[in-house]
């Protein structure tokens, strides 16, 4: 990657779902060899998958200034609520396998539920409301999104208009809902 770097073809490299000891080693290995470690890590983050971005990552966060790329922010599609009511057969999940089916527990409806009266109130589809506090996390740099429909991206793309709504007490909220 260092080669690329010096050559000007790339700018910056990256990981995709590198444990967090695995991004150490890159990063003591570039050190020592003076090499440009990772910039940033590919990661599945949400409110339903916190646990790298929210969690295991922190100290890479703060001591290289790694970024994220995250992926799923909408966990397949559960945080737009279409699956409060059951799995619909022609859905993502519908169509996927038994682990995909498996996510959607009555747990995760409740929580989807209780984060869609949030989203009501402050005037936001529950997509908007997911995106926006994925982006809202300053150790989020980038979220890939993903739509079936034109109108869809359309949606998801305005999330980012709507971080201003996501107060602190809406997030102190929000946090309780997840817990």
């Amino acid at each position: 990657m260092n080669e690329l770097i010096q050559r000007g073809k790339i700018f910056y490299w990256g990981t995709s779902e590198f444990s967090a000891a695995d991004l150490e080693s890159l990063y003591s290995i570039a050190a020592r060899d003076g090499l440009v470690g990772p910039t940033m890590e590919q990661t599945c983050h949400s409110m339903l998958n916190r646990t790298r971005v929210d969690g295991e990552l922190i100290p890479l966060f703060q001591e290289y200034g790694l970024g994220t790329t995250i992926y799923s922010p909408l966990a397949i599609g559960i945080l737009t609520g279409k699956y409060n009511n059951g799995i619909p057969a022609q859905s993502a999940i519908g169509q996927g396998g038994e682990w995909m089916k498996n996510m959607v527990t009555p747990a995760v409806i409740e929580k989807t539920r209780k984060l869609a009266a949030v989203a009501a109130e402050l005037g936001l589809p529950l997509a908007q409301l997911a995106l926006a506090w994925c982006l809202k996390n300053p150790n989020v740099s980038t979220a890939i999104i993903g739509a079936t429909k034109p109108a869809q991206v359309t949606e998801n793309v305005a999330a980012a208009d709507q971080l201003e709504k996501l107060t602190a007490e809406v997030m102190h909220r929000i946090d309780a809902i997840l817990k």
